[in-house]
């Protein structure tokens, strides 16, 4: 039996890649393999949201959660989560914290899901992010769900340099006591792909798993100005926003949304590349990179 949760984070192409692995799903019944994705975690009878935002509250669904999760793993050789509303939410002050973490309760509400499934013997598959790029991206998310039309009212006091993904692995690590962990980069998705998805389905199901189109394109920049342009206040509307992404839809990425400055997105690279080496170095967590060439 084997336990692997797929945590995201947030705009590291998450829903793409459980897009593929949910296209296999008769093959990954077949092979003994249970696949749980957002469509099954986030409605009855498993609402796996609810059972981490309130985990003291209601005894009785939580009960009953846990002995779904549990059920599933006696039932299965394998069982694969993928949420990434596991580490928390993009909105409402859930990103960041005063202290300079990103997904202040995901240590918690790991713990929690842990605590849930029943053991600590699983894998924790998290992505990282450039974090001028992936605060960018997360802003642009926002603003489809009636987030502030300002970057700069999103972020508050946040400093993109103080994100840290190495002190998200490491208390992912800590709190939750989940005994390894992969990590790899968002940028380095198409070059590792293969192994990553060996490493959550095993080598055959692996070899199956489709590359499909991508079907939730981030906002452009001309949609953002046209927002701005024809928004009224602070906030942003869903409407609004629904009208400019269909009228201006992002062709790739050079025209991806730039809401901070190009200074500020070097120097956040710069600091990244320090940051993933401090997580390759880290005990009981393996760091997938691209191939060597030559």
């Amino acid at each position: 039996m084997s336990v692997s949760i797929h945590v995201g984070a947030h705009k590291t192409a998450t829903t793409h890649l459980t897009n593929c692995i949910d296209r296999i799903e008769r093959q990954m019944i077949a092979a003994g393999t249970m696949f749980l994705g957002p469509e099954s975690l986030r409605h009855a009878p498993l609402n796996l949201r609810a059972l981490l935002n309130r985990p003291d509250a209601n005894a009785e669904k939580q009960a009953s959660g846990s002995a779904i999760l549990r059920g599933l793993i006696d039932d299965h050789r394998n069982l694969v989560i993928s949420e990434e509303q596991i580490l928390g939410a993009i909105a409402n002050g859930n990103l960041t914290d005063e202290a300079g973490r990103v997904y202040p309760k995901a240590g918690m509400r790991l713990r929690h899901l842990l605590d849930l499934i029943g053991t600590r013997d699983v894998t924790v598959f998290l992505a990282c992010r450039s974090p001028a790029d992936f605060l960018t991206s997360a802003f642009g998310e926002y603003l489809r769900h009636n987030g502030p039309l300002r970057i700069e009212d999103f972020l508050g006091d946040f400093d993109p340099r103080a994100l840290r993904w190495s002190e998200l692995a490491e208390r992912l690590m800590q709190e939750s006591g989940a005994a390894r962990m992969i990590c790899w980069r968002y940028e380095d998705l198409a070059a590792i792909r293969p192994e990553l998805l060996r490493s959550l389905l095993g080598p055959d199901l692996a070899a199956i798993v489709p590359d499909l189109p991508p079907t939730r394109l981030g906002l452009s920049d001309a949609a953002y100005r046209a927002l701005l342009a024809q928004s009224e206040g602070d906030t942003a509307t869903r409407e609004m926003t629904g009208k400019v992404l269909r009228a201006m839809p992002k062709q790739g990425q050079a025209d991806r949304l730039r809401a901070l400055p190009q200074a500020l997105h070097d120097e956040c690279d710069r600091l990244y590349a320090a940051d993933c080496a401090r997580i390759a170095a880290m005990p009981a967590v393996r760091f997938l990179s691209p191939p060597v060439q030559g």
